[in-house]
């Protein structure tokens, strides 16, 4: 509840940035219904509704805030670009079956970047993954465990110093039990840091230096750590 604010009306629909947008429906690791929104493109990048395969896609994970009808202005940009854009809402967020939580972000990601190898045909190679906020530790995680072309993030932070930050040295008995589960089953998994020092692939990273919310010191420690086809 303190991390996760999910919307369930949507802000716009996916047929404002393409009449080809098809909406689709992909399981998670517990059998949860994702509902996802998939804008193709030609090979060539054009976008006239013939079916081919795709060269290049783009995997969106958007931030804690809202559901995927807040990422068109992302999807808009990348689309127009010539990329095919697969973004998608996590489990109990918009049109998604379950209830929010954080231990199925991860695996919500990582199902959606299946989808693309397994039904649409993409190389992992052929995949960036883009994130946004929370979504940016998740597309760090995912592009260094399947391997991605590339990942791009903006607003990136390290979990535990916002934890940290937000609820002190001495927080109250049941929060340091959801602190502790958190850290075990959760922060390991999508440690920013740690992972982007196994990244395989080219890092863009992008933050506000006057950022309030999210200050830009978790953005120096994962360029600090990363390999060098990085650029901040």
């Amino acid at each position: 509840r303190t991390v996760l604010l999910p919307w369930v009306g949507d802000f716009e629909r996916p047929g404002v940035i393409s009449p080809n947008a098809q909406e689709v429906f992909v399981p998670n690791a517990t059998g949860r219904k994702l509902r996802a929104w998939y804008f193709p493109v030609n090979a060539d990048g054009t976008n006239d509704g013939t079916p081919s395969k795709p060269q290049r896609t783009i995997l969106l994970c958007l931030g804690n805030t809202g559901n995927i009808s807040v990422m068109l202005p992302y999807v808009r940009i990348l689309h127009e670009a010539g990329f095919c854009v697969l973004t998608f809402d996590y489990q109990g967020f918009g049109a998604s079956e379950g209830e929010a939580s954080c231990l199925s972000l991860y695996s919500d990601a990582s199902s959606m970047f299946e989808w693309l190898v397994k039904e649409k045909g993409c190389q992992p190679k052929d995949i960036g993954v883009f994130g946004v906020s929370l979504g940016s530790v998740l597309a760090i995680a995912i592009a260094a465990d399947k391997n991605a072309g590339a990942v791009a993030v903006e607003d990136v932070f390290v979990p535990e110093d916002m934890i940290a930050s937000q609820f002190g040295p001495n927080p109250d008995a049941l929060t340091s039990m959801a602190i502790a589960a958190a850290r075990t089953l959760v922060f390991e998994k999508v440690n920013p840091v740690k992972n982007a020092a196994r990244l395989q692939c080219p890092l863009f990273l992008l933050h506000g230096a006057n950022d309030r919310l999210l200050p830009p010191s978790g953005t120096l420690k994962v360029a600090a750590a990363a390999g060098p086809a990085t650029r901040v």
